[in-house]
């Protein structure tokens, strides 16, 4: 499924010229095309240029943001949506099994939708992604430099739990104990990761919490 492109009817908000025909983007796959993904983060997506007054303005309609290397699939819906919140929710669960199904051949999609309702919370989350793999990068290259190895964590699940997605381990496998000998090095090596500290507090807790099997 590559991204998908359409024409609308634009009408500008900031003077009283006619309606005008405009391009504008309602599905993003984001892993074939990182430059509408960059134009998400800059909150540039369907900004349009008035023809008559020459003012920017957003087109506000639903899109479909999907990056299955990140097993990120989420629905960003207008403002004004979020009074029938729940309609659009429903909405949301047929249009995901859809996408789901259509997908299927090419891959398999376990992780939930999110739903947002303003193009300012997917820009927040890819912004905090970007930031979350600088920390996994980080902790993986303390990992190796330490002579551990990485077992990877699915990304949708670390994001949900605010753990890395790249396990580091002792030993021949990954398991809860070898992970904690791992972490503590890595954390006394001077390497400053919340989302290691917070699996490394939780499996001290219950090992039961150790994510990879």
């Amino acid at each position: 499924m590559k991204s998908i492109q359409g024409v609308v009817e634009a009408k500008c908000p900031h003077c009283s010229a006619a309606p005008f025909e405009a391009e504008v983007w309602s599905f993003i796959r984001a892993d074939s095309d990182p430059d509408l993904r960059d134009a998400v983060r800059y909150g540039e997506l369907n900004l349009l240029e008035c023809e008559a007054c020459g003012n920017f303005f957003y087109h506000e309609a639903p899109v479909v943001y999907f990056d299955p290397e990140a097993e990120l699939l989420v629905f960003v819906m207008p403002h004004s949506y979020e009074a029938e919140a729940g309609k659009w929710r429903e909405k949301m669960k047929a249009d995901y099994a859809a996408i789901r199904d259509g997908l299927s051949r090419e891959m398999k999609i376990d992780y939930e939708p999110l739903i947002f309702f303003g193009a300012e919370h997917l820009q927040q989350l890819l912004e905090d992604m970007l930031d979350a793999e600088d920390e996994n990068a980080s902790i993986e290259a303390a990992a190796l430099s330490l002579g551990f190895k990485i077992a990877p964590f699915s990304p949708a699940k670390a994001r949900a739990a605010g753990y890395p997605c790249r396990i580091p381990y002792a030993g021949a496998k990954p398991a809860p104990e070898s992970f904690v000998n791992a972490a503590l090095e890595i954390l006394a090596s001077g390497l400053e990761s919340p989302k290691l500290k917070k699996l490394l507090a939780d499996v001290n807790s219950d090992a039961a919490k150790f994510p990879v099997r």
